[in-house]
């Protein structure tokens, strides 16, 4: 049989890795400073506390932060909790409007109450010339990036994913494709070497990404959606790269050429603005891949997502229109009250009614609580099994032969 695994951030959990609210709350209000490579590490610098640049960026995204939640009350969502990728948004938001010329009316007062708001903030500090809100945008976007990939790059040994381990050793299993939003690299830890991500082109002390992986036969693929905190984009050629050194001055290809390379990772961050971020580089081949699976799939077995990225809602909504056979199998400990409850995006009003017709198949476990075995029987009896192409394609040979 084949199986589409699509996992989101809650899986990372039991390893020790943080859940947004925690990772936000780091970001506005944890010890950290910049530096000379315009980028922000946790901890206190050589002076001992947060430098200036850290407490303007925390003073911002503070600020911020009463603009959403003024939003979010207003509109009656008063449990909606404000966390970094809603900030994000917003910082995105003002770049494209002031720095990039993506002219949104949208968005006018906005951007015009918050350059009032951020004014005093506007001092240049050190060597800086001038310091406009354009530039505190630029600079925000890189401290929410830091502090993403520094809080989810961890030494830690997986733990709650001895299911994945079980599915992969499956004779049961033909094929396991595996979609995630996660950035962390717990998956591919439990999995070592035995699965393909795209980066199969080695070349000295990097892998570089090849967009005909997909059609290469691989029994285990893996689909990183918002990117890893251990890809990397060359500034020379914008090949997309993992490197094999943690040094960036060893990040070099056999020729002994050094691939530059902007020292933040490639991931997505932010809410809406990802929708227009599916649409290039290496995330519309990903994405045109996982649109390629949901082709291929009638069941997807999901945990730790929250329903709430709009991009991947439509994909789903999308998969559950083409066949009422397609049916989703979710690990998740609460009831559906609490889960539709907390479910952020239109999809909330689609849930239930994917519930009570059968396409929503809710097993009340998170994924490290079950075993591969008993996730396997509990699809055996619910008949979701789905054929590997070659026996499917043999049935009907057979048929065709009779």
């Amino acid at each position: 049989m084949k199986l589409l695994l699509f996992f989101g951030s809650g899986i990372s959990f039991d390893s020790g890795l943080p859940p947004v609210d925690t990772i936000t709350k780091k970001i506005l209000s944890g010890d950290w400073h910049s530096n000379t490579d315009s980028n922000f590490y946790p901890g206190f610098g050589q002076f001992g506390t947060s430098d200036h640049k850290v407490v303007r960026q925390q003073k911002f995204l503070r600020i911020l932060s009463v603009f959403a939640e003024k939003y979010f009350q207003e509109k009656g969502l008063l449990k909606r909790q404000i966390n970094y990728e809603d900030l994000y948004y917003l910082i995105q938001q003002i770049e494209f409007d002031l720095g990039n010329g993506v002219h949104n009316p949208a968005i006018g007062k906005f951007v015009s109450e918050a350059q009032k708001a951020i004014k005093a903030l506007c001092v240049p500090l050190g060597t800086e010339i001038d310091f406009s809100l354009v530039r505190l945008a630029e600079e925000a976007s890189r401290f929410i990036h830091c502090g993403v990939r520094c809080l989810l790059k961890t030494p830690n040994t997986p733990k709650g994913l001895n299911c994945l381990n079980g599915l992969v050793e499956s004779k049961k299993i033909s094929n396991l494709d595996i979609a995630t939003l996660n950035h962390d690299l717990l998956i591919e830890k439990t999995l070592g070497e035995n699965f393909s991500d795209g980066f199969v082109e080695r070349d000295g002390n990097v892998r570089f990404y090849c967009t005909n992986w997909f059609e290469k036969p691989n029994r285990i693929r893996l689909i990183k959606l918002h990117g890893s905190v251990n890809w990397q984009r060359s500034l020379t050629d914008l090949r997309y790269f993992i490197p094999l050194k943690d040094s960036f001055m060893e990040w070099q290809v056999a020729s002994g050429e050094r691939l530059a390379s902007d020292p933040r990772p490639v991931v997505l961050i932010g809410s809406h603005n990802k929708l227009l971020n599916y649409r290039f580089g290496i995330f519309a081949d990903l994405h045109f891949r996982f649109f390629q699976l949901l082709r291929e799939h009638k069941t997807v077995v999901m945990s730790g997502y929250s329903w709430n990225d709009i991009g991947i809602n439509s994909w789903l909504s999308e998969w559950f229109y083409w066949s009422s056979d397609n049916r989703l199998v979710l690990l998740h400990h609460k009831q559906l009250d609490e889960i539709i409850v907390g479910i952020n995006s239109i999809f909330q009003h689609r849930f239930r009614e994917l519930v009570n017709r059968g396409q929503i198949i809710l097993i009340p476990k998170w994924f490290s609580e079950i075993s591969a075995n008993d996730l396997l029987k509990e699809m055996k009896d619910c008949k979701l099994f789905t054929s590997s192409p070659h026996r499917r394609d043999a049935r009907r040979r057979g048929r065709r032969g009779r």
